[in-house]
């Protein structure tokens, strides 16, 4: 689909031979990109903790925010979900499509603000204003965080977008998917875009590949690869915090959280209990469900997963302390625990 198998294809990168190709690095390499890198050439080891329940719950009801449900194929639908460090979350939904804010629980406005519907849920927030973009034609809706004041309507230089990542600095924006035979063999080509909030361009490169895209997308499929033998699912970046880096991976229902340490060879997963239902979609038009990698948050040492249940039509938000994890591992790293480990030698 769109948002996550269209990464997962264009970021193969590979020759006919099936071998990685060089990659290019067009921004300096961060310490994560060096310790993915190696470990794709070195044996890695992989931690797995005992599994942990959510430190906190927040219900919300389908209905209040006008969200989508499909009782046939047992699906919910947002279009976008934002939260801050001081617990206000953000979710757009419904057709029309209406932004609802949230203290904690406690509802503090709504307003509709687009009449179209979203395929790719791309919805963020920057300091003080939420950034919501409609797909055809291309263009982003801006609104204050408090909910006062009018929203303004921001064009796009291009007339439809067909896939998107919005990351805390910039945006990326990318259409004209095609196949081309070069020397390497076929490989999946696109117009990619790079933006500065609110809608300045600052380049364009076509035809672009898995080189050309931002270190935090690569890195969230290299480590989707180095995890393959586990059966994790898709890995999301949702950043990093007192030097570890912050993943989610979604399998099945399944949820667990990753640390990879910022100066070590290790990666710590936690299997989280009790976790609601997690497919959470946003287009209830597509064929497949697309479901957004930007719906996990880590905001002030806190990461916010959404699910939902069936009955009571609750949309939950779990919350779960990274910082406790943190000290979890550094505690049990002193004591040299037993613990279940398991030595992957990463293929090139």
């Amino acid at each position: 689909m769109f948002v996550i198998s269209f990464l997962s294809i264009l970021f193969c990168g590979c020759d006919s031979n099936g071998k990685k190709q060089p990659v290019r690095q067009e921004e300096p390499e961060s310490t994560a990109d060096t310790l993915i890198r190696e470990s794709s050439r070195k044996s890695l080891e992989i931690i797995e903790h005992d599994s942990l329940p959510p430190n906190n719950h927040y219900s919300f009801s389908f209905n209040d925010m006008g969200a989508i449900y499909s009782e046939s194929r047992g699906e919910l639908y947002i279009s976008g979900f934002a939260a801050d460090d001081q617990e206000h979350f953000y979710f757009a939904a419904g057709n029309p499509i209406m932004i609802t804010a949230y203290h904690r629980d406690v509802l503090e406005w709504q307003h509709v603000v687009s009449e179209r519907t979203s395929v790719l849920g791309l919805f963020k927030l920057i300091r003080d204003s939420l950034y919501l973009f409609e797909e055809e034609p291309a263009q982003i809706i801006r609104m204050a965080t408090s909910g006062i004041g009018a929203t303004d309507t921001l064009r796009l230089p291009l007339k439809r977008i067909t896939g998107g990542r919005c990351l805390d600095n910039q945006y990326f924006l990318w259409d004209s998917v095609e196949w081309r035979k070069d020397v390497s063999g076929h490989r999946r080509y696109c117009t990619l875009r790079t933006f500065e909030y609110p809608n300045h361009l600052l380049r364009e490169k076509a035809p672009a590949t898995i080189h050309d895209f931002p270190t935090r997308l690569k890195m969230e499929t290299d480590l989707a690869s180095q995890l393959r033998d586990l059966h994790v699912g898709d890995c999301a970046y949702n950043g990093s915090t007192d030097g570890y880096h912050i993943y989610t991976s979604r399998f099945y229902g399944d949820c667990t959280v990753i640390i990879v340490p910022d100066n070590e060879k290790q990666i710590h997963l936690f299997p989280v209990q009790d976790m609601p239902m997690l497919n959470v979609c946003v287009s209830p038009t597509e064929s497949l469900p697309v479901i957004n990698r930007d719906y996990d948050i880590l905001c002030n040492g806190s990461l916010y997963i959404l699910g939902y249940n069936r009955h009571p039509t609750d949309i939950i938000l779990s919350q779960i302390d990274i910082h406790q994890l943190i000290q979890q591992i550094a505690a049990e790293g002193s004591l040299n625990p037993v613990s279940k480990t398991t030595t992957l030698n990463n293929h090139e």
